[in-house]
């Protein structure tokens, strides 16, 4: 994992997923942080 890790998790505290910094768009990023298989359940 790269530093800073990144995760993303929902109400209950449960890891929807993780991800470090990419040099990237803020839309790409997005795009990315939406492919975690529970992200928005």
């Amino acid at each position: 994992m790269v530093f800073p890790v990144i995760l993303v998790i929902d109400k209950e505290g449960k890891v929807l997923g993780a991800t470090g910094y990419r040099k990237m768009s803020a839309d790409r990023y997005i795009n990315l942080l939406t492919t975690f298989d529970s992200f928005g359940r």
